[in-house]
């Protein structure tokens, strides 16, 4: 059964509904070292967002992979770097709103 704050002003307007854009927390994904992806069938319910944190502390000579989105999927992969490049994880925190 679907659920939804819903607040109204003096009025009957409502002026927070939180079953329309507001965002939807889905989940979140460690990426490891490796290029990779994520299928989010539940990304079909709304516009996809996502952000990433590296989850160790980020220095000159760092990799952290780029994220995208293919269709309904998070998509990661490592480009670049020089040699001795080191490769961070990154927790990507992703939903819909």
């Amino acid at each position: 059964m679907p659920a939804a704050l819903q607040v109204f002003d003096g009025g009957g307007n409502v002026i927070v509904d939180t079953s329309r854009r507001l965002g939807i927390f889905l989940g979140a994904v460690d990426t490891g070292t490796a290029d990779g992806s994520l299928a989010v069938p539940d990304f079909n319910k709304g516009t996809p967002f996502f952000f990433a944190q590296p989850l160790q502390a980020v220095g000159n000579m760092s990799l952290l992979p780029g994220v995208g989105l293919s269709g309904s999927s998070l998509v990661w992969s490592f480009v670049g770097g020089v040699s001795g490049s080191q490769r961070l994880s990154v927790r990507i925190f992703y939903g819909v709103y």
